[in-house]
Order: structure tokens, then C-alpha cells, then sequence
């Protein structure tokens, strides 16, 4: 039985760091020198700040995929809390209409925290953007980024 739900960092953050080594094989792509190094000291900081939040999907008690939210003052307008979509994964046995429900309760939790607006990073081998299109969000900023070395 598949179910999402909201959790705190604490409950889940050691099977998110397992789970996450599959998410940074997927993401890394061919930069295979660097290495998977949870930065868990800034999690722990932004969720004592009551500034993270977390959604996971769960087959019976097993962690297949996160949302993870960091919740911040706008940096141009004080005022407009905003919702970053910090982690986002889904083991590939359960991605498609698991993923879409994670995505949605994504962006209920960040509207439970009272966000102005919610903001997702997509990376280029899975985008979800024409779900997001269907569902009011719009194209605001476009990123690269370059490998400069290190690890």
C-alpha cells in the first residue's frame, strides 16, 4: 500500500541519506568523481529554524521516495514566504502516478506553511514541467550549470 504522508526531518532523515545515493548516481550524470556527501548539517540547522518540511511516499513502511522543502523569506520582497523544493526523488519502481501525487502534496505542505509560491529545480532528463504547466505553475527562471572541478 502506497501512501504519502508529512514527516519530520528527525523521522526520516537517515532513510532519506540511503535513498539519496540513488538520487545522486541519477543526478550526477558523468561527473563520476564526485562523491555522495549528504550535507546533513544544514538540514538538521534549517529544520531546528522550522524552516524545512518534509513529504514521503512509502510502500507499507519502506521509503521509495521525499519531497523535502526549505521554506524562506523571498530575497527581494520580505514580505512573500517561498517554498524551494530542496530534494525531490522517487525510486524509478514507483515513479508516475505516485510521483505526480508526491508533487501535489508538495505543494499542499508548502501552502500548510503558508508559502506565497512554490518554486521546483527540474533537471533536463526528468522533467515533469508539462504537469506543472497543467497545474497554474509557470516558466520564471531558467538555470545552467558548469562542472569547475573538485570534488
Amino acid at each position: 500500500m502506497i501512501v504519502i504522508q508529512e514527516e519530520t526531518w528527525d523521522n526520516c532523515k537517515h532513510e532519506i541519506e540511503e535513498l539519496g545515493k540513488l538520487h545522486f548516481i541519477e543526478v550526477r550524470g558523468s561527473w563520476t568523481n564526485l562523491k555522495y556527501i549528504p550535507n546533513t548539517k544544514l538540514y538538521e540547522l534549517v529544520d531546528e529554524s522550522k524552516l524545512l518540511a518534509v513529504v514521503t511516499l512509502r510502500d507499507v513502511n519502506k521509503l521509495v521516495g521525499y519531497s523535502v522543502i526549505l521554506l524562506m523569506q523571498d530575497h527581494v520582497c520580505t514580505n512573500n514566504l517561498v517554498s524551494n523544493s530542496a530534494l525531490l526523488f522517487v525510486h524509478k519502481d514507483y515513479r508516475g502516478h505516485s510521483s505526480l501525487k508526491l508533487i501535489k502534496a508538495t505543494e499542499e505542505l508548502a501552502k500548510s506553511h503558508k508559502a506565497c509560491y512554490h518554486v521546483w529545480g527540474i533537471k533536463p532528463e526528468n522533467d515533469f514541467s508539462k504537469y506543472l504547466i497543467r497545474n497554474g505553475y509557470k516558466l520564471r527562471d531558467i538555470q545552467y550549470i558548469k562542472y569547475l572541478g573538485g570534488t
